[in-house]
Parts: structure tokens; C-alpha cells; sequence
């Protein structure tokens, strides 16, 4: 699931990033071109894909820690010579457990987010 999860919200991030440079260079167009971009982005539905791009960045931000503590070694631990019966290191519990409080800190920033934004609906 973290798998398909940072690969979901990675393909997010780039969308957003492209769209985000191409609305960004309407400015070149002249005033009127962003003055009438803007506007669109006035419903309050069109915030949800902020929220969908913060919920993103917040997992996608997360697993890439757990990635990177696995890569350096921490949660994986020292190679061992498999015998049987075969009981690989990479499950070892600790990688679940940093995984659960990463996404638990994730979650956090995601509420945080929404209740940043009901508010700002009112």
C-alpha cells in the first residue's frame, strides 16, 4: 500500500507542478488574462484540489522518510544469511512502526488542512 500510495501522490505532485507553472506564466499574458484566471479559482469547491495537493504532499513527504531511514539502514537492520525457514529483515516490526507514526504525523497535517479550510469557508 506505501508503495502505490507514493506513487499515486508523486504523479499528484507533478501535475500540480505543471500546473502550477502554467498558471503562473498567464501573468505574462497581462493583467486581464490573470484578473480572469483568478476569478475561477473563487468557488470554494476549487479548493479542494489544495487540500487533495497538501494531503499529497504530506504522504508523499512521509513515506519518503520511512524510505529514506530503510535506505540508510536504520529499520531494515544487518543482513543476515537466510536459512530456512526464510523470515526476511525488511518486516521486521520497526519498519511498521515508523511507518504507522509517520502516517499518523501525515494525518495530522492532513486535519490540520481541513479544519484550515472550514474555517476559511466561513
Amino acid at each position: 500500500w506505501m508503495y502505490t500510495m507514493h506513487r499515486v501522490t508523486g504523479v499528484i505532485l507533478v501535475v500540480y507542478l505543471y500546473m502550477h507553472i502554467y498558471v503562473t506564466s498567464i501573468r505574462l499574458w497581462g493583467g486581464t488574462a490573470w484578473t480572469g484566471l483568478m476569478s475561477t479559482f473563487e468557488n470554494p469547491i476549487n479548493y479542494t484540489g489544495e487540500i487533495i495537493v497538501i494531503a499529497s504532499l504530506a504522504l508523499h513527504g512521509a513515506n519518503g522518510i520511512r524510505l529514506i531511514l530503510a535506505e540508510l539502514g536504520y529499520t531494515i537492520g544487518k543482513p543476515i544469511r537466510p536459512e530456512y525457514p526464510y523470515k526476511p529483515q525488511s518486516l521486521k516490526s520497526t519498519q511498521r512502526i515508523i511507518a504507522i507514526i509517520l502516517m499518523i504525523i501525515a494525518g495530522i497535517i492532513i486535519l490540520g488542512t481541513l479544519m484550515e479550510y472550514l474555517i476559511y469557508l466561513r
